[in-house]
């Protein structure tokens, strides 16, 4: 089963899934989402990344082209990608090489103007 929250809220986010079937009722263990912001209007979720997909969220950003990275600890790239941003909220999702290994990873937004910040990120 997967399902993906369009508008996490920002920091822990608490999820189960609620199954009913046959008169019975059955709730699934709650698990924890960690999502962290990255720089004012951008949300990326889940931290950990699971399935080597991020999600980002932008909300209220200049409209125009960013480019979005991520890095190895040693700062060799393992992914660069361009997305143009309508200056509206918008999800979106980046896929990640899929020999990408477990471990921890650096998330870098990059806008037209050269602003950028980063985050941490860690892959399951």
């Amino acid at each position: 089963y997967t399902w993906i929250d369009a508008s996490p809220m920002q920091g822990n986010n608490f999820y189960r899934i609620k199954a009913v079937g046959n008169a019975l009722v059955k709730f699934s263990e709650v698990i924890e989402v960690k999502t962290k912001v990255l720089a004012p209007g951008f949300t990326i979720y889940p931290n950990p990344v699971v399935n080597k997909t991020i999600q980002i969220r932008s909300s209220q950003v200049a409209e125009g082209n960013y480019n979005i990275s991520i890095f190895y600890n040693n700062g060799t790239a393992l992914l660069r990608t361009n997305r143009w941003l309508n200056g509206h909220s918008q999800a979106f999702e980046i896929s990640l090489p899929s020999q990408t290994a477990a471990g921890q990873y650096y998330l870098r937004i990059t806008d037209a103007a050269g602003n950028s910040s980063h985050v941490p990120v860690m892959v399951k």
